[in-house]
C-alpha cells in the first residue's frame, strides 16, 4: 500500500489516516473516542494509564468518509510548526472539535460511515513514541439533535450503515490492483 509521510515533533508517522484499523497488534496504533460537542463529534485519545501519566502532544487530526469502498478525507486540522495553531498536549479529559459545516468542515450526517485519526506522539520511559489513535464512528439523531456514536468492531448496527469490517477503509490513492499486487508480493 502507497502511503506518505508526515513530519511530526522531529519524527516521521507513516500516513493511515482512514486507512487502517486500530486492530493489529502494533502499539503505536490505539482505539481513540470520540464524544459529542454543539451537535458535533470532539475527537480524544482513551482514558488509560499511558495517556494520564504522558498526555498525548498531538500534530494532526483527520477525518475520513467512506465513498463508494474507499476512504475520502474530507478535513484534517494540522498543529505546530507551519501552522497558526499550536501543538496540542491532549490529556483523555479534552477533545478537539469538528468544525463542522460552519467553521471550515463539512456537515456530516446519519447514516455515513466516519473515520478520525488523532496523529500524536508521548514520551514513555525518557523515549519518544509515535501513536495513532484511530476512532469509527457515525452521527445518529436523538432527541437533542446529531450526536455521535463510537463503532467498535464491526457492530455499525445503529448507525444504518452496512456492516463493514473496519479494515476495509481503503486509501483513496491506491488503486485495486495495487492492494492485489501487494498482497501477491508479500506472499
Amino acid at each position: 500500500m502507497k502511503c506518505s509521510l508526515a513530519v511530526v515533533v522531529g519524527g516521521a508517522l507513516p500516513q493511515f489516516g482512514g486507512c487502517v484499523s486500530a486492530a493489529g497488534g502494533d502499539a503505536g496504533h490505539q482505539t481513540g473516542v470520540v464524544k459529542t460537542s454543539g451537535g458535533a463529534p470532539c475527537f480524544s485519545v482513551a482514558d488509560s494509564r499511558e495517556t494520564r501519566d504522558s498526555a498525548p502532544l498531538i500534530a494532526m487530526v483527520d477525518l475520513y468518509t467512506r465513498v463508494d469502498g474507499r476512504a475520502r478525507q474530507i478535513w484534517e486540522q494540522p498543529f505546530g510548526a507551519g501552522t497558526a495553531i499550536t501543538v496540542k498536549r491532549l490529556p483523555p479529559s479534552e477533545c478537539i472539535e469538528y468544525p463542522g459545516h460552519g467553521g471550515h468542515g463539512q456537515a456530516l450526517v446519519p447514516g455515513q460511515a466516519y473515520s478520525a485519526t488523532l496523529w500524536a506522539s508521548l514520551t514513555l520511559n525518557g523515549k519518544a513514541q509515535s501513536r495513532w489513535y484511530h476512532i469509527h464512528f457515525c452521527m445518529i439523531e436523538s432527541d437533542n439533535g446529531l450526536v455521535a456514536h463510537q463503532v467498535l468492531g464491526n457492530d455499525w448496527s445503529a448507525c444504518g450503515v452496512r456492516k463493514f469490517p473496519a479494515s476495509s477503509w481503503k486509501c483513496p490513492d491506491v488503486a485495486e490492483n495495487e492492494v492485489q499486487a501487494d498482497s501477491e508480493n508479500s506472499k
